[in-house]
Parts: structure tokens; C-alpha cells; sequence
């Protein structure tokens, strides 16, 4: 495990302990530093597609940070910026395993391409700027066409993936306790090595279960109720397989936020 995959551990533990406390300048370094990264991971996606990740990131600029349980990743046309779930932005939950791997950088950037599409369809029909309540009404007449063209997008993306999809390592982690500083003691940490054909079958798998929300979507189904309740699920999960101590509560409106540059 290199320093950046250590300094996610340690983040995700203080997001826990004291979530404020990530906007002082070296922890704020820290988040930077690992978000540099995996833009730099996600870069290699972006090879051939007909949108680069430098326009991207120069459309948003800032993304939000939050502990919010039903928040997964979106983008926030009231503040026009991306928000992200922090322990989500690191780690993901491979489906009925007890452990968590580090995010792969394709579905990173999968997602950047979804919330893109996002902020496209609401310029398109001259909606970024207007007021809040309007932006609300809009979304809510239009949110089966929006939802459907952005996983459209991301199907489209994962698509292009396919030529280009690499083996690589990763790693399985599980956490039974930490240090009064943060430091993970009990763990079990398991390297992977996904040759590419695994890393193909980890992409099918992505797109198999992208085109099952599109169908519940399709069958009228609450897009935003179904993925907040899959989010809360997800992250108390992750919470039980690092052993984080915080209770999530999906009623609450006041989850801190830190910012830092895309």
C-alpha cells in the first residue's frame, strides 16, 4: 500500500473523528494531494473520448466534500459544483463482499462524464444562473429525460473503455482498529492483481448494473429515493468494514461541507 492509498485511510478515519478539522492547511494538503492522483488516474480514460477531463474540470472547478449518507456523488446547479460522498470518492464495495477496494479510476471518471452530462442538458435549456426554486421544478418535470441522457452518457463512456482497459493492482482492506492518531493497527489488506480480462468483467458488471437503474427508472420508479437509500446502505457498510465510528443519519439537513480545487 503506497502513501496516497494510506493518506485515504487516515482521511476517511478523520472525516469521522473531527470532519472540521480537514480544512486545516496540512490536512487540506492531504485531500489535494490525493485528489491530484486520481485525476491523474482518471486522465488515462479520457484517451480518444470526445470530451477531455481538462474541459470538465474547467467547468466546475470546485468540488464539495460532505459525510452525507445519501449524497453518493452530483452536481449542485445552485452552487455549480460537484459534490462527493468523501468516503465514496475513495473506496467503493464490491457486490456481497465484507471489505472495500479503492475506487477504479474508470468509474471515477464514468461518473464525471454522468454529472457533466447533467450540467449539459440544464445549459442546453438555459437553466444554469436561474433561481433555485426553478432549477428544483425543472429537474423534477424533467428528470426521466435527464437521468436517462446522463447514464446514456456513462454507458457511452465505459463503452470507449473497452479498447483501452488496462490490468492493474488494487487491493481489498478491512479495518478492526485504529490508533488514537489514526493509524490503522487490525487490518487486512490483500493486494489484487486484475489482469484485463478482470478488468473487463469488473467494466461489464458496472455497465450490467447501470442499464438494471435504467430500467427502474423506466418502470417509474423514484430515481432519487432508490439511490439515496442504495448510498445510505453503501456507507453504512463501508463504515462497518473500516470501523468508523460515526452514526449516519439520513435525516439530517446540516452535514459540513469542505471545498478544494478540481
Amino acid at each position: 500500500m503506497d502513501r496516497i492509498e494510506k493518506t485515504k485511510l487516515y482521511l476517511v478515519w478523520l472525516s469521522c473523528k473531527d470532519f472540521e478539522s480537514l480544512k486545516d492547511d496540512r490536512n487540506r494538503k492531504l485531500l489535494e494531494q490525493v485528489w491530484k492522483k486520481i485525476k491523474n488516474d482518471m486522465q488515462f480514460y479520457f484517451k480518444g473520448y470526445s470530451v477531455s477531463l481538462q474541459s470538465i474540470i474547467a467547468k466546475f472547478q470546485i468540488i464539495k466534500l460532505t459525510l452525507d449518507p445519501r449524497v453518493p456523488f452530483g452536481y449542485d446547479p445552485q452552487t455549480h459544483s460537484l459534490i462527493y460522498n468523501l468516503w465514496k470518492l475513495f473506496f467503493t464495495l464490491p457486490a456481497d463482499e465484507s471489505f472495500c477496494i479503492p475506487k477504479p479510476a474508470w468509474q471515477m471518471a464514468g461518473g464525471l462524464i454522468h454529472e457533466h452530462d447533467h450540467y449539459t442538458f440544464l445549459k442546453e435549456h438555459e437553466m444554469i444562473g436561474k433561481p433555485e426554486e426553478a432549477q428544483k421544478e425543472f429537474v423534477k418535470k424533467f428528470v426521466f429525460e435527464t437521468e436517462k441522457r446522463a447514464f446514456s452518457s456513462e454507458l457511452g463512456f465505459y463503452e470507449s473503455c473497452r479498447s483501452i482497459m488496462p490490468s492493474y493492482q488494487t487491493y481489498a482492506v478491512t479495518v478492526k482498529k485504529w490508533t488514537k492518531e489514526g493509524r490503522p493497527i487490525q487490518k487486512d489488506i490483500k493486494p489484487i492483481s486484475l489482469s484485463k480480462e478482470d478488468a473487463l468483467a469488473s467494466l461489464d458488471s458496472a455497465i450490467t448494473q447501470l442499464k438494471d437503474v435504467v430500467k427502474r427508472i423506466e418502470s417509474g420508479e423514484d430515481y432519487e429515493d432508490f439511490s439515496a437509500d442504495q448510498s445510505i446502505m453503501d456507507c453504512e457498510k463501508m463504515a462497518q468494514c473500516l470501523s468508523l465510528q460515526i452514526k449516519l443519519d439520513k435525516k439530517r439537513e446540516d452535514y459540513p461541507k469542505i471545498e478544494i480545487k478540481m
